[in-house]
């Protein structure tokens, strides 16, 4: 169970390890969606907290929530704590963030199976939210935009006005900034506090529509994120202790980020591709490891001139 403060408070079960130079661990809080500081110990977890804090039927957001004790398949006694518990209009979820590549080893699966099967024996909702779920595009893009503006407050006089533009249908949101002359930021805020909503199929900028909620747009929703991409259908099985069963999809999960990297001069094929092989590090909003560094040169320069 999680455990508590003597003021009854809610904490994480276990604290993450901050010495080690070779994780990434941190911590967010956001008001009226995590309790306490939400942990993460790596990038995938730190942006699956922004997803989740972003999506309109998520109430809540709690890091390493629970220990549940189980049989391992070698017949041992082990532990798991789920990486997030996920309160929704629908109820609770325990929710596991993994990258796919990893989540998909034959090992790894065999593990989570004996997990999920437990979880579901007791009737816990238990989900998986992989690295291509969490960045698959436009989202992860507007995702990155909206974070700054997760803790603002906005005014609600700002709302007011902007309720009033828009209740006659969507508007740009250039021609909503011309015509109630709030400021591209407070727009945004509004959008990250779910006041307002967007489409999310598009990408984020002032030339993209925005509308009241149910205006036509219903904001982004947890199931919309668990729904992306092909891998889904594998994810949800494994979820509820069953074992994946499509070798091809398998196999492309492992491969995922080599398919979905930028063109190189000799394309996976043999194919020659005529885009430069050196990329600008610059242009890119974060890459986690050095193999995912190799095809990127930090010295390039680019068209304007600067490196």
């Amino acid at each position: 169970m999680n455990q508590r403060t003597l003021a009854g408070q809610v904490r994480p079960v276990r604290q993450l390890t901050t010495t080690s130079p070779h994780r990434t661990v941190g911590g967010i809080f956001i008001p009226g969606i995590t309790p306490y500081i939400a942990e993460y110990e790596s990038y995938n977890e730190k942006h699956a907290i922004l997803t989740l804090a972003l999506c309109h039927d998520v109430l809540g957001i709690k890091s390493q929530p629970t220990k549940t004790h189980y049989i391992k398949s070698s017949g041992k006694a082990g532990y798991h704590i789920p990486d997030f518990e996920v309160d929704t209009k629908d109820g609770s979820l325990l929710l596991e963030v993994k990258a796919i590549e990893n989540l998909l080893e034959t090992r790894n699966i065999a593990k989570y199976l004996v997990l999920a099967q437990q979880y579901h024996r007791k009737q816990v909702s238990y989900r998986f939210l992989v690295n291509v779920q969490i960045e698959a595009k436009p989202r992860f893009q507007t995702v990155l935009l909206l974070q700054r503006y997760l803790a603002s407050k906005p005014d609600g006089e700002k709302f007011d006005v902007a309720c009033s533009a828009l209740s006659e249908g969507p508007s740009r949101i250039c021609e909503l900034i011309r015509r109630t002359q709030l400021a591209l930021a407070e727009i945004y805020a509004l959008v990250a506090n779910r006041m307002l909503c967007i489409d999310w199929r598009h990408p984020l900028t002032p030339q993209a529509y925005i509308s009241l909620p149910d205006q036509p747009f219903k904001g982004l929703l947890l199931e919309d994120v668990f729904s992306s991409t092909r891998f889904c259908g594998v994810l949800e099985s494994l979820a509820l202790g069953r074992e994946p069963t499509d070798q091809s999809v398998l196999a492309v999960a492992k491969a995922w980020r080599r398919s979905d990297n930028m063109p190189q001069l000799w394309g996976m094929v043999g194919g020659f591709a005529a885009e430069s092989p050196f990329n600008s590090i610059n242009e890119i909003r974060f890459l986690r490891a050095a193999h995912h560094r190799r095809n990127y040169a930090p010295g390039h320069i680019d068209q304007k001139g600067g490196e």
